[in-house]
């Protein structure tokens, strides 16, 4: 099976996303931001929260994001690709929240890409109750 250009591109994000702390510097951050067009709609917290329509509300967004979140482990289970470059995964992925492994939390990206092959529309569905949970075991623990 031959890998996409898009895949490949999306494939990069999450090498470099995987590695994100909250010491990761800004030209680190843009290097990540230069995967996503200029403007667009970027869900990377999931789709019940706001959109990220910029690369400087990336920026905040993964900074934000590598206060508490951590890829430990990506598993793609189910990849598709549309005949207009669009790519679906079904993940099940190991995070790390607040420092405590959460296993089995399924995800499922859609990215839509523009002509260069930078993400337009990055779409992400979870069930975020894991995570809550973490955060209210460790706000109970306080």
């Amino acid at each position: 099976m031959s890998t996409s250009k898009n895949n490949q591109n999306l494939e990069s994000l999450w090498e470099r996303l995987s590695t994100l702390t909250k010491e990761t510097p800004l030209s680190t951050l843009n290097e990540i931001t230069a995967f996503f067009a200029p403007t667009g709609s970027f869900y990377p917290n999931g789709m019940t929260q706001p959109p990220c329509t910029s690369h400087e509300s990336l920026i905040t967004t993964f900074q934000n994001l590598a206060t508490y979140w951590k890829m430990a482990e990506r598993k793609v289970v189910s990849h598709v690709e549309g005949e207009d470059g669009t790519i679906v995964n079904a993940m099940d992925n190991k995070l790390l929240i607040l420092g405590e492994e959460v296993n089995g939390f399924g995800e499922c990206e859609v990215v839509k890409f523009d002509a260069e092959g930078r993400i337009k529309e990055y779409l992400l569905y979870c069930d975020s109750t894991a995570v809550k949970e973490v955060f209210a075991k460790k706000a109970a623990a306080a």
